[in-house]
Protein backbone atom coordinates (compact mmCIF):
# COMPACT_ATOMS: atom_id res chain seq x y z
CA UNK A 1 0.00 0.00 0.00
CA UNK A 2 1.33 3.34 -1.01
CA UNK A 3 1.98 6.45 1.41
CA UNK A 4 -1.08 7.68 -0.13
CA UNK A 5 -3.11 5.26 -0.65
CA UNK A 6 -2.62 4.98 3.55
CA UNK A 7 -2.89 8.56 4.46
CA UNK A 8 -7.20 8.00 3.18
CA UNK A 9 -7.30 4.97 5.46
CA UNK A 10 -4.94 5.78 8.67
CA UNK A 11 -7.36 8.33 10.58
CA UNK A 12 -10.22 5.72 10.65
CA UNK A 13 -7.05 3.06 12.05
CA UNK A 14 -6.55 5.44 14.35
CA UNK A 15 -9.79 5.65 16.17
CA UNK A 16 -9.63 1.95 16.51
CA UNK A 17 -6.74 1.60 17.88
CA UNK A 18 -7.42 3.93 21.07
CA UNK A 19 -9.38 1.52 22.55
CA UNK A 20 -7.14 -1.91 23.95
CA UNK A 21 -3.92 -3.03 24.20
CA UNK A 22 -1.43 -1.51 21.82
CA UNK A 23 -0.65 -3.77 18.40
CA UNK A 24 2.12 -5.55 18.21
CA UNK A 25 2.26 -4.81 14.08
CA UNK A 26 0.84 -1.94 12.52
CA UNK A 27 -2.96 -1.80 11.10
CA UNK A 28 -0.42 -1.17 7.94
CA UNK A 29 1.62 -4.09 7.97
CA UNK A 30 -1.74 -6.52 8.72
CA UNK A 31 -3.56 -4.78 5.81
CA UNK A 32 -0.77 -5.01 3.14
CA UNK A 33 -0.37 -9.05 4.43
CA UNK A 34 -4.07 -9.25 3.78
CA UNK A 35 -3.92 -7.67 0.68
CA UNK A 36 -0.75 -10.19 -0.51
CA UNK A 37 -2.85 -13.02 0.41
CA UNK A 38 -5.97 -11.65 -1.29
CA UNK A 39 -3.94 -10.82 -4.57
CA UNK A 40 -1.85 -13.85 -5.09
CA UNK A 41 -4.26 -15.90 -3.62
CA UNK A 42 -1.55 -17.89 -1.48
CA UNK A 43 -2.77 -19.83 1.53
CA UNK A 44 -2.74 -18.06 4.74
CA UNK A 45 0.64 -20.26 6.21
CA UNK A 46 2.79 -19.25 2.61
CA UNK A 47 3.03 -15.71 3.80
CA UNK A 48 6.17 -14.75 3.15
CA UNK A 49 8.05 -13.31 6.66
CA UNK A 50 7.76 -9.77 5.36
CA UNK A 51 4.38 -9.96 6.99
CA UNK A 52 3.34 -10.30 10.06
CA UNK A 53 2.75 -13.85 11.50
CA UNK A 54 0.44 -15.60 9.60
CA UNK A 55 -2.12 -16.52 12.68
CA UNK A 56 -1.90 -13.03 13.75
CA UNK A 57 -2.81 -11.82 10.23
CA UNK A 58 -5.77 -14.61 9.83
CA UNK A 59 -7.17 -13.77 13.03
CA UNK A 60 -6.90 -10.02 12.47
CA UNK A 61 -8.81 -10.32 9.54
CA UNK A 62 -11.24 -12.14 10.97
CA UNK A 63 -12.10 -9.89 13.78
CA UNK A 64 -12.25 -6.61 11.39
CA UNK A 65 -14.95 -8.69 9.21
CA UNK A 66 -17.17 -9.68 12.67
CA UNK A 67 -16.62 -5.68 13.74
CA UNK A 68 -17.92 -4.36 10.25
CA UNK A 69 -14.26 -2.71 10.07
CA UNK A 70 -14.36 -3.62 5.98
CA UNK A 71 -17.67 -2.42 5.44
CA UNK A 72 -16.98 0.84 6.77
CA UNK A 73 -13.76 1.08 4.46
CA UNK A 74 -15.91 0.19 1.49
CA UNK A 75 -18.41 2.65 2.63
CA UNK A 76 -15.96 5.17 3.27
CA UNK A 77 -13.55 4.79 0.38
CA UNK A 78 -17.22 4.69 -2.33
CA UNK A 79 -17.94 8.27 -0.77
CA UNK A 80 -14.68 9.47 -1.52
CA UNK A 81 -15.01 8.41 -5.47
CA UNK A 82 -18.29 9.95 -5.71
CA UNK A 83 -17.47 12.88 -4.14
CA UNK A 84 -14.75 12.97 -6.23
CA UNK A 85 -16.30 12.29 -9.76
CA UNK A 86 -18.88 14.85 -8.79
CA UNK A 87 -21.60 12.64 -7.56
CA UNK A 88 -23.39 12.79 -4.05
CA UNK A 89 -21.61 10.51 -1.45
CA UNK A 90 -24.41 8.35 -1.31
CA UNK A 91 -26.14 6.66 -3.94
CA UNK A 92 -29.83 6.90 -4.33
CA UNK A 93 -30.98 4.63 -6.66
CA UNK A 94 -29.34 0.90 -7.11
CA UNK A 95 -30.34 -1.65 -9.91
CA UNK A 96 -30.32 -5.43 -10.02
CA UNK A 97 -30.17 -6.90 -13.01
CA UNK A 98 -31.46 -10.54 -13.74
CA UNK A 99 -28.33 -11.82 -13.60
CA UNK A 100 -27.87 -11.02 -9.79
CA UNK A 101 -31.07 -12.08 -8.55
CA UNK A 102 -31.83 -15.85 -9.26
CA UNK A 103 -35.74 -16.24 -10.09
CA UNK A 104 -36.05 -20.32 -9.96
CA UNK A 105 -36.37 -22.31 -6.42
CA UNK A 106 -35.47 -25.56 -7.74
CA UNK A 107 -32.32 -26.42 -10.15
CA UNK A 108 -31.63 -26.12 -13.50
CA UNK A 109 -31.68 -28.12 -16.61
CA UNK A 110 -32.38 -31.78 -14.80
CA UNK A 111 -36.17 -30.15 -13.52
CA UNK A 112 -37.18 -28.79 -16.34
CA UNK A 113 -36.36 -31.95 -18.85
CA UNK A 114 -38.79 -35.18 -18.76
CA UNK A 115 -37.69 -38.64 -18.57
CA UNK A 116 -37.37 -40.16 -21.44
CA UNK A 117 -38.72 -44.05 -21.76
CA UNK A 118 -36.02 -46.55 -23.53
CA UNK A 119 -37.04 -48.06 -26.12
CA UNK A 120 -36.00 -51.07 -24.91
CA UNK A 121 -38.09 -51.05 -21.63
CA UNK A 122 -41.59 -51.80 -23.29
CA UNK A 123 -40.57 -54.85 -25.08
CA UNK A 124 -43.69 -56.88 -23.99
Amino acid sequence: MSDKQWQVLAKHFAEMNKRGRPREHSARNMINAIFHIQATGCQWHALPKDYPPCKQVCNTFARWRRRGVWDVLLALLRQQVRAKAGRRARPSTAIIDSQSVKTVSKGGSADMTQAKESKGASAT
